[in-house]
């Protein structure tokens, strides 16, 4: 049986890499931090997700609104129907 289905949606640099705004996938009661490998590999955007093998500070993942990254619930089980967004806050100069 399908679960409800999650949407993703990237910003910035994330979403012109991927080529993609808006991703749905079934959750699966997976952790966030597999999502996003999923997301990382699928697209070809590793790079600007994770540094040095762990998921950049300075990207802003929020899960219902609620800032998921710095509150440390990266392996924290994503509920059915929620949307996640993948906001890059860092800039040039």
């Amino acid at each position: 049986m399908v679960g409800v289905l999650i949407k993703i949606k990237l910003y910035g640099d994330l979403k012109r890499r991927a080529g993609v705004g808006e991703i749905e996938m079934d959750a699966k009661g997976r952790r966030l931090s597999k999502i996003i490998e999923e997301i990382a590999g699928r697209y070809g955007i590793a790079d600007l997700i994770y540094r040095k093998g762990r998921i950049r500070g300075e990207l802003l993942i929020l899960v219902n609104g609620a800032d998921w990254n710095s509150l440390g619930y990266l392996d924290k089980e994503v509920s059915d129907g929620s949307i996640i967004k993948l906001v890059p806050v860092w800039h040039g100069g």
